[in-house]
This record gives C-alpha cells, sequence and structure tokens, in this order.
C-alpha cells in the first residue's frame, strides 16, 4: 500500500477537520504529535471565485464529501492523481442539485467563530471520534440543526452533480442562524457592514451579500433570474423576513409555515401591501423594529430590502419537519419501544412562558396553562400542561402514553409537531389569532387533514369537552393514518442516524421480549394468510363450475389479500424498519423538488386559482383545500 500522507495543516473549518480526521482512520495519512515546529504557519482559507468546479471533491469509496473550502478539493485532487481515491461514473440522480462552494464566511469561518462547539452544528466528535448530537432536551440544546444537517446531506447524496451545467437546482448554502445566534454579539467579527443590534438586520446584509457572491461568481443566477434556487431560513421566524430579492425569487425551505391571509392566515403581507408582523417576543430579532436608516451600508433601512411578502407561499415553498435524532424518540412505538397504555389525554411539556414577555407564542401557552391550573386538568380530565420541571420524566416516555399533543407555537416554529407524530400521538394544532393560521411540515405533500386536530384559540377553554369527544373509532383512524407517514417527519438518510435508528430498534426488542413474540406471531399469521390464499385457489380451481369456481377464487383471493396487508401493516407500524428510510424526511424533500422540475410553480396560475376561490364564496379551510 502507498506510504500515508503526512497531514501538517491548520484546519480552518470544522468540514476540513471531519474529511481529514476520516482520512486518519482510513490509513491514508497521519497527525503530528506535538505542536507545529517553529515557525508556525497559518494558511489562510481564500474563497474561490472561479465559475466552475471539474473535479469538485466527492471522493469514493475510500472518502466521504464532507468539504466545505476549494482548498480541499485540491487535496483531494492530489490523492486521486496518488490512486487513493476515485470520481464517481455517471452522472446524479434526478433532480440534480448543485451545492454552491460558498465563500467561508458564510459557512466555515462562522463555525471558527462560534464560541461553543455545540452550537451551529447538528453533531459534534467525542474525544474518542465518537459523534454526539447538539440536539437535546436540555435547554442549551442546539435549536438549529437542520442548518448543518440538511447541508451535509446535500454534499454526500446521489442526487448532487458537481457539474453546474446539468443542475436541476442550486442550493445556496447561508449559516444565518449560527451567526445570529451564536456569533453576532458573541464574538468580535464578522459583522456585515451593517450597525445595528438587530440581528434581523445583520441577517438581511448576509443573505444579499450571499446573493451578490451567486450572482456574481456564477451564471447561473442570472439565467433563470434564480427560479431554480434553494434557500434554507431555519430560524424562528422563517423567512418572514427574507430579502424579497430572493423570497420573490427563489424556492424557499423553512420550517415556519405562517401562510399569507388569501391562504387562511392573517399576516398582512398578501392583499394588504403592507410587510408581515413579526410574532417574536425578542426584540433583537423582531423585524417591524430597530431599522435604522442612518446606516451609510443600508441607507433606506433593512425593512425596505424586506418588504412585502409573506412568510410562506403553498406551491412555491416548502415547510420541513425539524431534526429529531433517533433518542427524542426512543420510546416510540415505532422504534420498539414498549407498548405502554395511552392514560394521559393530552400532553403538552414544553416552556410555557412564565420568564418570557406576555407576547411570546402570541400569548397561547400562557393561556392554556393558566386554564389547565385553574381547572386542575391534570387531576380532574388527565391533561398533563407544564414545563420540564413540573413534569418529570423522559419525554418519549411521556409522549408514548399520550393520546393526545398539543403543538402550540413559540416565537416561531416550535418542533412540537414532530414529537407527537414521531410517538403515534395525535397532533392537536393550537393556531389563530393574530398568528394566523400555520402550515405544519410537509402539509403541501400529505394529507395531514385526517390525523390532525386543530383548535382555535377561543376555544381553548372547551379542550378537555372536544378532545373527550372524539371516540374511539375516530381515534383509530387518527393513529393509522400518522403511521402511514411518520417516518416523513424523521431525517433518516444519514448513515450515522439510520444505524443508531437500527440500534434503537435492536435494543428495545432485546429488552422487551413480548415484543418479539408479537412480531414473531404476526409474521405467522402473515404466512399462514399467504399459505390459506394457496389453498382456497387451489380449492376453487377444482370446483366443479369453471365460473363458479373462478369467482370463488376472486373472493377468497380478494379476502386473504385483505387479511395479508392488514397483518402487514400492522406489523409496520409496530415497529420501523432500516429499509423505511427511503420515506424519510430528506427524500420527501427530493420528491417534491422533482414534482417540481416537472410543474414549476407559475405564480399568476396560482394568484387566479387564489381570486377565483375567494371570489367564488367564503374561504374554505386548509383541511378541505387537502382533501
Amino acid at each position: 500500500s502507498p506510504p500515508p500522507i503526512s497531514i501538517s495543516v491548520v484546519l480552518s473549518s470544522e468540514a476540513d477537520g471531519v474529511l481529514l480526521r476520516h482520512l486518519v482512520e482510513r490509513g491514508l495519512g497521519e497527525v503530528p504529535a506535538g505542536r507545529a515546529r517553529r515557525p508556525r504557519i497559518f494558511v489562510y482559507d481564500m474563497p474561490s471565485r472561479a465559475r466552475g468546479n471539474a473535479w469538485g471533491c466527492q471522493i469514493t469509496p475510500a472518502l466521504y464529501d464532507l468539504c466545505s473550502g476549494r482548498g480541499i478539493a485540491v487535496l483531494l485532487r492530489h490523492l486521486v492523481e496518488q490512486g487513493l481515491g476515485e470520481v464517481p461514473a455517471g452522472k446524479a440522480r434526478r433532480p440534480r442539485i448543485f451545492v454552491y462552494d460558498m465563500p467561508s464566511r458564510f459557512v466555515g469561518r462562522l463555525l471558527q467563530y462560534r464560541p461553543s462547539k455545540q452550537t451551529c452544528t447538528w453533531r459534534i466528535f467525542s474525544k474518542s471520534n465518537f459523534s454526539l448530537y447538539t440536539t437535546t432536551e436540555s435547554s442549551s440544546a442546539w435549536r438549529y440543526p437542520l442548518e448543518s444537517h440538511l447541508h451535509e446531506l446535500l454534499l454526500q447524496s446521489p442526487h448532487r452533480t458537481l457539474d453546474p451545467e446539468e443542475a436541476d437546482f442550486f442550493y445556496v448554502p447561508v449559516y444565518a442562524s449560527c451567526f445570529m445566534e451564536a456569533v453576532a454579539g458573541w464574538a468580535d467579527a464578522p459583522w456585515w457592514g451593517v450597525q445595528s443590534r438587530s440581528m434581523v438586520k445583520q441577517g438581511v446584509a448576509m443573505y444579499l451579500d450571499a446573493l451578490s457572491w451567486v450572482r456574481t461568481a456564477y451564471p447561473y443566477w442570472n439565467a433563470t433570474r434564480g427560479a431554480n434556487h434553494i434557500w434554507l431560513f431555519s430560524h424562528d421566524e422563517g423567512a418572514c423576513w427574507a430579502p424579497q430579492e430572493i423570497y420573490n425569487a427563489s424556492i424557499i425551505l423553512s420550517q415556519w409555515g405562517r401562510l399569507p391571509a388569501a391562504a387562511g392566515g392573517d399576516d398582512t403581507s398578501d392583499g394588504g401591501g403592507g410587510m408581515v408582523n413579526s410574532s417574536t417576543s425578542r426584540w433583537e430579532y423582531n423585524f417591524n423594529k430597530g431599522d435604522d436608516k442612518d446606516d451609510p451600508a443600508m441607507p433606506r433601512g433593512y425593512q425596505a430590502a424586506i418588504g412585502a411578502h409573506p412568510c410562506y407561499t403553498p406551491g412555491k415553498d416548502l415547510v420541513l419537519p425539524a431534526f429529531k435524532p433517533p433518542p427524542r424518540f426512543h420510546a416510540s412505538p415505532f422504534m420498539g419501544g414498549d407498548a405502554r397504555s395511552r392514560d394521559i389525554l393530552a400532553l403538552l411539556r414544553t416552556d410555557l412562558g412564565d420568564a418570557r414577555p406576555p407576547a411570546f407564542s402570541g400569548g397561547l401557552r400562557q393561556s392554556l396553562a393558566k386554564l389547565a391550573k385553574d381547572g386542575h386538568w391534570k387531576e380532574q380530565h388527565r391533561i398533563w400542561i407544564g414545563s420540564e420541571a413540573e413534569l418529570e420524566g423522559d419525554a418519549s416516555v411521556l409522549l408514548s402514553r399520550s393520546r393526545f399533543c398539543l403543538v402550540v407555537p413559540r416565537d416561531g416554529w416550535p418542533g412540537l409537531f414532530e414529537d407527537a407524530v414521531l410517538h403515534g400521538c395525535i397532533p392537536v394544532v393550537v393556531s389563530g389569532g393574530d398568528m394566523g393560521a400555520i402550515a405544519q411540515p410537509f402539509s403541501a405533500v400529505l394529507r395531514l387533514s385526517a390525523a390532525v386536530l386543530k383548535v382555535r384559540p377561543e376555544e381553548l377553554p372547551n379542550l378537555p369537552s372536544i378532545l373527550g369527544g372524539i371516540s374511539e373509532t375516530q381515534e383509530a383512524g387518527f393513529r393509522r393514518s400518522i403511521a402511514k407517514w411518520w417516518q416523513r417527519m424523521a431525517w433518516l438518510s444519514h448513515p450515522m442516524v439510520r444505524e443508531q435508528a437500527a440500534a434503537l430498534v435492536a435494543e428495545n426488542m432485546r429488552s422487551s421480549p413480548r415484543i418479539q413474540d408479537e412480531l414473531a406471531q404476526q409474521q405467522l399469521q402473515q404466512q399462514h394468510a399467504l399459505s390459506h390464499m394457496g389453498r382456497r385457489r387451489k380449492a376453487a380451481t377444482a370446483a366443479a363450475t369453471a365460473a363458479a369456481a373462478q369467482t370463488d377464487a376472486e373472493d377468497a383471493s380478494k379476502e386473504d389479500r385483505e387479511h395479508a396487508a392488514k397483518v402487514s401493516s400492522l406489523l409496520e407500524m409496530r415497529v420501523w424498519q432500516p429499509q423505511a428510510a427511503v420515506d424519510d424526511a430528506f427524500t420527501t424533500l427530493m420528491q417534491w423538488l422533482h414534482h417540481k422540475m416537472l410543474h414549476p410553480y407559475n405564480p399568476a396560475s396560482a394568484r387566479s386559482k387564489q381570486h377565483a376561490r375567494l371570489s367564488n364564496g367564503p374561504a374554505v379551510t386548509t383541511e378541505r383545500r387537502q382533501k
């Protein structure tokens, strides 16, 4: 084998460190012991202005594609020349996505500036080189892991193309949540040339700078005016404050589906001609405040750059589920968790805003907490509402014991919908009032109305009677619907996540022999149904009359197929299998993009259809439109 490559570089980003660590693990390099030799030299990771990248940085099978700077592509090219890797043959899978190699100030350098390694990324590495999640139940957990997780998934996805000429879509990675929450105000730099304590103003300047780079470094934005470009806005209020040059032109991915007024929401951006009203209680993230027009870097103010647009446009944009690692739903029945009796009627275990301003969650969580306390809901109705300190215990176990789970917004997206679905708990979405209607994750592609209850704020005092009035048949129907698509709320495509999910299932089955017996019994029932189907067919064929035999065989075959399908569905509902990852959140996103590739969004057509609906009578509910 060739001699190992001595890796004596100063790492300039965490992505580079991941790649070099992987090289060492594969025996392709070694890390020098001790400190660097004097004089010690730091090599700047300079951004590239090249328009193309013939080599890219995807090397298989020995290397993962985790590079973020053009300098790493040079290293990988050297490895190919040394015979230590190969460029993958063939074209990428449709839809083909080109991921921009952004200058490090938008991605890699922010990871250097972050004050804690638990921020800005979805996983960190222990001293023994194990991956640890940064998303936990604790208040110190990183709330925006999807920003880096989606980026990493795209970099190593078979949908990624290294040739921008063949790309169907272009993804622009910008770690704005990392900058706004973990870097700006905590580190001396970078600042985007604007003087303000408003994090939104800083974020707007960051996205405009990224847009300027994309326009000048590559010709593809100008070719389609940005229509095939994808941007992620992972912060609390999603794309509500996105610069209008980006929002109006491109595909927007976010986790906050606040609907425009014409689609059932209450914001003022659609039809009112004004700017969306911010729903956050945090001043520095309220985009209706702190607009300083005396700043020479942004003389018209950042609100003029935002303009008047909705937070989410159905058909053009997509609401993504939050990233929840498998340990967050380890006790779920879908993960082989023990089949607990659902003895809790409804659950809301989260921050209820006790120490928050009154505007937090639009006052909804505070109202629920007061109603539950004054009405003794826990004792009288088994409706548990409280904080983590008030409702002690494993969150996954509590969710698995609950029949209904309340989904109430906070200062933007709450992530509670995903928690409910991943545990087979029926989501009860509370929306309306000042925040308006809110589209849940993947509501554009899934028929959520068959599995979701909706309650308006004025109906909250009657919540015990509303939930108590749901029959067992209705409840079972809701749960069957959830079982068909729950895995689409889980990000299981990453090899590490999928392996850990499979390990959790195996551990749950080992710790509960009763589940193994149940699965074995269901498998035997399925085999019996299939053999019974064959015997019935044989008996029908031997019948005296061919016509009667044919009719009998068809009826028997239909009956047996239905029975076998029922047993199979029960087996599928009971325990997740690793192959179910084909229908996870990432592949659902790819399927949606493939549909958009064939059926591009037409704003004029969408507006005409919307106008026709409004002109023909009262607006129909979101559930009826989806149905």
